[in-house]
């Protein structure tokens, strides 16, 4: 059930103007900024398309201050809840990105696969997404998919799964395979997150262990158990084997190696375990450089990313990227507010949340 604030339409709270650094900015100025390409656009479209429109997004950037009389306020700390985000809130999607941004939960707790965006999109597709630049890029660069972003990435050739347990089915390989990678010793995975943070060293889960449980639990071979399990994980049936699609390395090389040897240009995850407890869309571009450096592999990805006219979806521009290409960075749009979140003002470390600091947007880009 949805909270009362999250059951009334978003147009509610756009009436008046988006109080800002002494300002005021309607809903119709903000998407002016989001979409540089659609100005004329928005200036015909009636106030209730407008609203419509911005409803329906999945992305709000958090201005400074926050704009509470536009978009409801979301979860300051969405990770490690004992409830999980409901459909429509608004919260941060991971503990590794900065406090720049609302992401809108499109996921059923009860239910993930019942999303809009389960059946992905089609080769050739552009869409809306910001960049998490977790990994340096040697196993891809992986992107949130972000509908309210205004920057978008070219899908190329692309793979469709659930999440990365489904992909490695659909490269073609068995359970017994699949068992095999996450049984690798440098692969765990993480059942929850607590206090906010990444686990600490050591409270990592193994799949063996999980494995030897189920063995304990109903008397049946590992390799039942095993079946079971990874069935389950990839079907989305059980939540908490499902966190079991919450892993790394030799997965995500796998599936790096895989779909770059298949002709693939980017794999699309739309119910990936993430860690806020809850489900992301996650895309890998697989069409990285081959010297694993994040700045240099972004620099040659920028050539597939574009501003973008929702209004007009064969409208579209090559963007100017800056690093650190958090949220793609792209100059001249208001994802280059992400110059203000010192946490990725270099490629490592990540010091945990970052915070934004404040930008006048009346008259952006400035």
């Amino acid at each position: 059930m949805l909270r009362a604030y999250y059951r009334i339409s978003i147009s509610l709270f756009i009436q008046g103007v988006l109080k800002m650094t002494g300002s005021t900015m309607s809903i119709r100025d903000y998407l002016k900024h989001v979409y540089p390409l659609a100005q004329s656009d928005l200036d015909t479209i009636s106030d209730a398309s407008v609203n419509e429109f911005f409803n329906s997004l999945g992305f709000y950037f958090q201005l400074s201050p926050q704009p509470i009389d536009v978009i409801p306020p979301g979860k300051i700390s969405p990770r490690n809840q004992v409830e999980l985000p409901q459909i429509g809130e608004l919260y941060w999607p991971s503990v590794i990105n900065p406090q720049g941004f609302w992401c809108r939960n499109p996921y059923d707790p009860t239910n993930p696969l019942n999303n809009k965006f389960v059946k992905g999109f089609a080769s050739g597709s552009r869409v809306e997404v910001c960049h998490s630049n977790v990994y340096n890029g040697s196993a891809g660069i992986y992107y949130y998919l972000a509908p309210g972003s205004g920057i978008a990435v070219d899908l190329g050739k692309t793979l469709v799964a659930r999440n990365k347990l489904d992909v490695m089915r659909k490269l073609g390989c068995s359970n017994d395979q699949i068992a095999t990678a996450l049984n690798t010793p440098a692969t765990a995975y993480w059942p929850y997150y607590t206090g906010g943070q990444l686990p600490p060293p050591g409270s990592q889960k193994l799949f063996r262990d999980l494995v030897s449980k189920y063995v304990d639990q109903y008397g049946v071979t590992t390799e039942t158990a095993q079946n079971a399990i990874i069935d389950a994980a990839i079907d989305e049936t059980n939540y908490f084997y499902g966190r079991v699609n919450d892993t790394g390395w030799q997965v995500d090389e796998d599936n790096f190696n895989l779909a770059k040897s298949a002709g693939y240009d980017t794999v699309q995850m739309t119910t990936q375990a993430n860690m806020n407890n809850g489900w992301a869309f996650e895309i890998i571009d697989l069409r990285v450089s081959p010297d694993n450096n994040l700045k240099t592999t972004m620099t040659s990805l920028t050539q597939y990313h574009t501003m973008v006219n929702p209004f007009k979806p064969s409208l579209h521009q090559r963007v100017s990227n800056t690093w650190p290409y958090y949220n793609l960075y792209a100059a001249n749009t208001l994802s280059e507010i992400a110059k203000d979140y010192p946490s990725y003002q270099e490629r490592f470390p990540f010091a945990g949340p970052g915070y934004i600091n404040p930008t006048p947007i009346p008259g952006y880009p400035h």
